[in-house]
């Protein structure tokens, strides 16, 4: 069957989602990589193609000379090129290309508006280029006209005609219509871009090969603006399995994409807007304005996307966009809300303490698998005061794990808890901060009653003091040179006392406070009598209060605090407690996977903090090394600065890293 060449837009489209900070080093590593495993086009640059940084249209990691020079420092087979619109690129620009080997121009115009391009067009013959006319907005005109669109491109100079799915909204019969209409008018090569909006990517892209394209645009792992593209190594696998001769390695292009793009797809999401945007054909370089004049006018922006594009599927004027927001907020249409049926409690939860643990914990699991959440599991040693034990029913949520809790004081309740606990958390928080002297051997029960899950040991103490001190900064814009004042004997109050001492505040104790005080926070940390109404009838002036150890100011203080105005606030341990999570973690991460000394292509290297020999090349992570830091010089410092010699050695083995898949 006919030969499918495939373009690789990767560092061109791609770019959109990760704000067009694709480097120098990301274009030279990729295009070699992307050459190796087959592909003979490749696409480069910024989103909107040459002079785009400079016309302010996205700051990109660097110029357009910059990018051709790197891809010309690195493709010996494969042509590199730009996309170019008429009215953002200058003509000059092509001849600035052209000078730095770019094989061939992506000139893109409206559908509707191919006129503008043609001195792009001659200007880009006059450089032996191969000249590729993008029809963007493909969908805006119907398939004859679009015939007759194509005809006019190759009239101009245009090697090929590209059908271009902008908004990501054709189906398999319209991209069919589109491709043979270009096929049937005149003697060019037709190409397709489609993008992923209705999740149709491939299979459009497949129904543009069987109606004619021979050439398709595609990206790794499908990274593209708005939606994303059709992907690069899905499309090769599937052409493949259908007979089409594809000289492209598809295991490479896999490996390929999980390391360099894998790390960057958080960018590229399918949202609503997007899907409508399909639906309507609307083009995301829009969404700005709708958004505007959707919050200006409380309308919902997707059903103004769809009002736009029965109006215009090519362009959103202000004034156009406005004028329809307020006709549906005139109409008072609304989105229905979602109804659910309401499942009804029973009381607190079961009474029994192991049936709460396996509740706590199989809710636990079920949501970190879903949402792909690390699971920890917390136990905090009980209050001297308190002196309870117990299960939270409660979880907490945070972008990258899922927390579940308990307070302990006693060996009973420990064993019947971590059975449910091993192997079910990742890791287990486990609270060191000894409160009685049955505190040591409790906490060696939990440590020797687990087998399965790891142990990641913190000072809750601690942490609730960097709790209440950060908020407490936030609260009056920075400690420093702050007036609090704190109530009750406490540990709490001894560790508060020296933290915000120690970062410029000004700290007193409640008893040598007199009559007439003034103070930007009071602060109360009894364990035992609450604050006094007496104590807040003293100052003149309050600026917050703090119940620092919950529940220690009695409802008569609360009412006072309320009729003067004065807020007042609890800690919540979340933030500070999300830190110290993420720093133990890191920390049991970094020794056991960054930390170490090995040799790595015959040359010695350390990382992670170990302490190099001289001459160790010294690196980012023993296990997953991606970069050169640089040479250990014997006697606990690295070197920076090379030698002409020291720099073609590291050069050649960060060659080698990045080789490395």
């Amino acid at each position: 069957m006919n030969k499918v060449e495939f373009l690789e837009t990767t560092l061109r489209d791609g770019s959109y989602a990760v704000d067009f900070r694709f480097t120098v080093k990301d274009t030279a590593n990729l295009c070699a990589a992307l050459e190796q495993a087959g592909l003979g086009l490749i696409e480069i640059g910024h989103g909107l193609g040459l002079h785009g940084k400079e016309s302010g249209k996205g700051d990109a990691a660097a110029t357009d000379a910059e990018y051709l020079s790197a891809a010309a420092s690195v493709l010996k087979k494969a042509k590199f090129g730009m996309f170019c619109i008429p009215g953002i690129a200058r003509l000059e620009d092509i001849d600035m290309a052209a000078s730095n080997g770019m094989g061939f121009v992506r000139i893109g115009t409206n559908v509707s508006e191919l006129h503008e391009g043609k001195k792009y067009f001659e200007r880009a013959k006059k450089h032996g280029l191969t000249a590729f006319s993008n029809l963007m907005k493909t969908y805006s005109v119907c398939p004859a006209e679009f015939g007759a669109c194509a005809r006019q491109a190759r009239e101009y100079g245009a090697d090929v005609v590209v059908v271009v799915d902008s908004a990501g909204g054709m189906l398999p019969a319209d991209v069919e219509s589109y491709v043979k209409a270009a096929r049937d008018t005149c003697d060019v090569t037709v190409g397709y871009h489609g993008h992923n909006n209705l999740g149709l990517a491939n299979a459009n892209t497949l129904k543009a090969v069987e109606a004619g394209a021979t050439i398709v645009d595609t990206s790794l792992k499908g990274l593209g603006r708005s939606a994303g593209n059709a992907v690069t190594e899905m499309m090769v696998l599937i052409l493949k399995k259908l007979g089409y001769h594809v000289p492209v390695d598809e295991y490479m292009l896999m490996d390929v994409a999980e390391k360099f793009i894998n790390p960057m797809l958080h960018a590229l999401k399918n949202t609503p807007i997007s899907i409508t945007g399909g639906y309507a054909q609307f083009h995301s370089s829009y969404l700005g304005t709708v958004l505007k004049f959707a919050d200006k006018y409380h309308v919902d922006p997707r059903e103004l996307i769809v009002r736009v594009t029965q109006k215009d599927k090519v362009n959103a004027p202000d004034a156009l966009v406005e004028c329809l927001a307020l006709e549906i907020q005139k109409e008072k249409n609304t989105t229905a809300s979602l109804i659910l049926p309401a499942l009804s409690r029973s009381g607190s939860g079961p009474e029994n303490t192991e049936a709460r643990v396996r509740l706590l914990m199989d809710n636990l699991t079920n949501e970190s698998r879903k949402k792909g959440k690390i699971p920890i599991f917390n136990i905090v040693l009980s209050d001297t005061d308190k002196n309870i034990s117990a299960v939270s029913d409660f979880l907490q949520e945070s972008p990258l794990y899922i927390t579940g809790s308990a307070e302990v004081c006693d060996f009973g309740f420990v064993s019947r808890l971590l059975p449910a606990v091993d192997g079910a958390a990742e890791y287990l928080l486990l609270d060191n901060s000894v409160k009685r002297d049955s505190d040591r051997d409790l906490l060696k029960t939990v440590a020797e009653g687990l087998h399965k899950t790891k142990i990641i040991r913190y000072n809750d103490l601690e942490v609730w003091t960097r709790s209440v001190a950060s908020l407490l900064s936030s609260l009056l814009d920075g400690l420093l040179g702050r007036t609090l004042v704190l109530h009750g004997a406490s540990q709490l109050a001894e560790h508060l006392e020296r933290y915000c001492a120690e970062v410029g505040a000004q700290v007193r104790r409640a008893d040598s406070i007199g009559e007439g005080a003034v103070c930007d926070a009071l602060v109360s940390c009894s364990t035992g009598s609450p604050l006094p109404r007496a104590l807040i009838d003293c100052f003149q002036g309050i600026g917050c209060v703090m119940d620092a150890k919950v529940r220690s100011i009695n409802a008569d203080c609360i009412r006072a605090l309320h009729d003067r105005n004065i807020l007042l606030v609890r800690p919540d341990m979340r933030p500070a407690m999300a830190g110290e999570i993420m720093h133990q973690i890191g920390s049991h991460r970094l020794a056991s996977q960054d930390l170490g000394r090995k040799t790595l292509f015959d040359e010695p290297v350390v990382a992670g903090g170990v302490v190099g020999r001289q001459g160790d090349i010294v690196v980012d992570s023993i296990s997953r090394p991606t970069r050169v830091i640089g040479i250990a010089k014997g006697d606990g410092e690295v070197l920076y600065r090379f030698t002409d010699k020291e720099r073609r050695r590291l050069d050649v083995f960060q060659s080698r890293l990045d080789s490395q898949l």
